[in-house]
């Protein structure tokens, strides 16, 4: 693969992972999984600002206790499977993690 149009896919999946609004297969695929899983970080979050991964980071966790629609839990995996393969499609280990990859990637 050519090496910009992997930088672009990169910068599209990392945008996509910050904020589920900006992901639309997933939105649609989790339109009713994530009103009833995540709505306490629905309740805390204004239209206007970006969601810094929470609300994948909560389907991640109900992914793992096996509670997502099939459609859902698809997507789900598809995300782990990608930020598996590179921690900057973890915007929650970003966050939480910051010092310790800057570490290693000095």
């Amino acid at each position: 693969m050519d090496p910009k149009c992997k930088q672009m896919i990169t910068k599209r999946q990392i945008t996509q992972n910050t904020d589920y609004r900006l992901n639309p297969v997933l939105r649609k695929a989790c339109k009713a999984d994530i009103p009833k899983f995540c709505q306490s970080v629905l309740n805390k979050a204004t239209a206007d600002t970006e969601l810094e991964g929470q609300v994948i980071s909560c389907l991640k966790l109900k992914y793992a206790d096996q509670r997502l629609s099939p459609d859902c839990e698809d997507q789900i995996r598809v995300i782990l499977q990608e930020s598996a393969l590179d921690y900057r499609l973890d915007p929650q280990l970003q966050i939480h993690c910051t010092q310790e990859v800057h570490s290693f990637n000095v």
